[in-house]
């Protein structure tokens, strides 16, 4: 059973490059203190947008799950879907073992993928901030302006007034 668990309404312009970036954002995490991490699977095909994941380690069960993009236009819905194997045959574990998923493991890796979306946003933004800060001469205030910007220091407003102001 899908689910959408994030709606991104600015898509990046590479989003290829921000998925991978996500891809490999999302296998660093780890999950409680045993150190349980999410290794891949499976990465689909380039236009597809999606990869699955496993769980390990994870006692008793087998826990993999996919994330998917789906784009519309500038939007980006991101699907999660969860599949749960048991490999111990005894039915009270199956059931016991269900609940402590769906009570723990499904929230965690949600918010998990979340976070791991908001990080890759941030590690693009930090490159592409990187590649113009390496691009601006020191010496041209106009650039120095317009990193003010881009970094967030100045509103849009106050960009276009003072680069006004310099141009006079």
């Amino acid at each position: 059973m899908s689910q959408v668990i994030e709606t991104i309404k600015d898509k990046p312009d590479d989003i290829y490059n921000f998925f991978n970036v996500f891809v490999d954002t999302l296998t660093e995490q780890t999950m409680w203190s045993q150190g349980t991490k999410m290794e891949i699977l499976e990465i689909g095909p380039r236009e597809k947008l999606w990869s699955s994941f496993l769980l390990v380690p994870m006692a008793n069960a087998q826990f993999s799950f996919t994330v998917a993009f789906e784009l519309s236009g500038d939007i980006i819905e991101v699907m999660y879907d969860y599949k749960l194997e048991f490999l111990l045959k005894r039915i009270p574990m199956k059931k016991w073992l269900m609940k402590v998923i769906r009570k723990n493991v499904n929230p965690t890796i949600a918010s998990l993928i979340i976070k791991s979306l908001r990080e890759a946003k941030k590690k693009i933004k930090e490159e592409l901030t990187s590649e113009v800060v390496k691009s601006v001469s020191t010496d041209d205030p106009l650039k120095i302006l317009k990193m003010k910007m881009i970094n967030g220091e100045i509103s849009e407003e106050e960009y276009l007034r003072k680069k006004k102001l310099l141009e006079d």
